[in-house]
């Protein structure tokens, strides 16, 4: 449904010289009946959709996660629940994502917090996203993916550390953080 609308939205900019006359005529030609009518009006939602996420990810001063979260609830405000779910589909790696940006944010936001506390609410977050489908989740984090996240919640640590000490400290950790969350 995404590559329609994406394919839709290339034609109006380049065929159609941005005429969305045109494209509402195009959709009546090719889907008569309500169908053109339906497509139509989810094509003007999510060219809305394109444009207020444009905004919110050219904002300055908002972070990654409050970015993500944003535009999240746009989609949700925007579009139901069915047509989301064709237009978004959730994907495994969405919650790792997330997760990491959560807790950039976090860092960001409590420089001077300790790595136990950072580590709580990183495990806390993570419990609440991946929920019941963690082992398929697990499956798509990315190799780096517990390395950075060993890097924002040990940041402290490691800053007076010598290059072999953050390399066996950093590999401890990630260990300690899979076993933490899986027990």
């Amino acid at each position: 449904m995404r590559d329609f609308l994406e394919t839709l939205r290339g034609k109006e900019s380049y065929l159609w010289k941005g005429d969305r006359e045109k494209t509402y005529t195009y959709l009546l030609e090719t889907y008569p009946d309500e169908r053109g009518h339906v497509l139509y009006a989810v094509y003007v939602a999510f060219m809305n959709w394109k444009e207020k996420t444009l905004e919110v990810e050219q904002t300055e001063g908002l972070t990654s996660y409050e970015k993500l979260t944003a535009v999240n609830r746009l989609s949700e405000e925007i579009f139901p629940l069915v047509i989301r779910s064709m237009l978004f589909p959730k994907h495994p790696t969405t919650p790792p994502v997330l997760l990491l940006s959560f807790l950039e944010d976090y860092v960001q936001k409590n420089p001077y917090s300790y790595s136990r506390e950072r580590k709580r609410i990183f495990l806390r977050k993570k419990e609440e996203l991946y929920q019941t489908k963690k082992w398929e989740i697990q499956a798509w984090e990315s190799p780096m993916f517990f390395r950075q996240v060993v890097e924002l919640i040990y940041a402290r640590e490691m800053l007076e550390m010598s290059d072999e000490e953050k390399t066996s400290y950093r590999s401890a950790k990630q260990e300690e953080l899979k076993v933490d969350f899986w027990n």
